[in-house]
């Protein structure tokens, strides 16, 4: 799928990106720097860092320790990143990687469209049980 403007969500996609992580012909400037096709990940990227040595099982250390994001068990990852806006903006863009191809397998749909289908067929599927 390269077209963007067809953005059907029924079935799964992968879009190739060029080189360099955006269309050309179509790069918008936003308010820190090129703003990325939108694909079928919708906005998808990819950041390369070392991890912090003793941080590898990150699903066990998120149960134990509540981190509140995995890139806190990145090395150089900026510890005041909740507060601190440039820090974290300066981290992502030096470890950046544009994306090469990017996979939806619900794509151009949010995870919050995702997530309020999800409530929609909860709700009716409970309407239905009280109907029986």
């Amino acid at each position: 799928m390269s077209d963007t403007s067809s953005q059907d969500w029924t079935k799964p996609a992968a879009m190739a990106i060029p080189k360099g992580g955006f269309f050309p012909d179509k790069v918008e400037k936003g308010r820190y720097g090129p703003i990325f096709p939108r694909t079928p990940a919708c906005y998808g990227f990819s950041i390369l860092a070392k991890i912090v040595p003793g941080r590898e099982d990150a699903v066990a250390l998120f149960g134990a320790t509540g981190i509140t994001t995995v890139f806190e068990n990145l090395e150089g990852f900026p510890k005041d990143w909740k507060t601190n806006a440039p820090a974290f903006i300066k981290f992502v863009r030096e470890h950046h990687c544009p994306s090469f191809l990017e996979y939806g397998e619900y794509p151009f749909a949010s995870a919050e469209e995702i997530k309020k289908a999800l409530r929609v067929k909860a709700s009716l599927s409970e309407m239905l049980d009280q109907m029986q």
